[in-house]
């Protein structure tokens, strides 16, 4: 999938050109400006990002929306940091937490927001990262009206 190999290209770029983040605030707020960057480059004008704002039964790490097409694919990204550490089950912890995100974005129901704006699907992304190491997990969720 496109957007898929797009993310696992984009992070490991921004995270390798980047020093270790000593608390996940900063990891927040850069993984945030940079998905903001894209979003707002000229091609990519059409569509709003928001952030740490309530929807569903919670709130969202980052919501992307387009603004003018209903039609085109909503966007939640669920951010999750876990404590570094050592050790060959790393990889699987921080693959199961990225899993566990996607889990939350639906048991949540945090793409009420986008429903009510009318779309139809959404890509949910989980991202766990620990240090300089990540995962990403993502799904696919066909939406539908709050009321209906």
């Amino acid at each position: 999938m496109k957007t898929s190999s797009s993310i696992n290209v984009f992070i490991p770029g921004v995270l390798m050109q980047s020093t270790e983040f000593p608390n996940t605030v900063r990891l927040y707020v850069c993984a945030t400006l940079n998905i903001w960057v894209w979003c707002t480059h000229k091609e990519h004008s059409d569509y709003e990002i928001n952030s740490n704002e309530e929807s569903g039964l919670g709130r969202f790490d980052i919501l992307i929306a387009p603004l003018l097409d209903p039609k085109k694919l909503g966007i939640i990204i669920e951010i999750k940091s876990l404590s570094k550490d050592k050790g060959e089950e790393v990889p699987e912890k921080i693959q199961k937490a990225a899993e566990e995100a996607i889990q939350q974005i639906q048991d949540r129901r945090y793409n009420a927001t986008l429903a009510q704006k009318g779309l139809k699907k959404c890509l949910n992304i989980g991202i766990a990262f620990s240090g300089k190491e990540f995962a990403i997990a993502h799904g696919f969720e066909e939406l539908r009206a709050p009321w209906a």
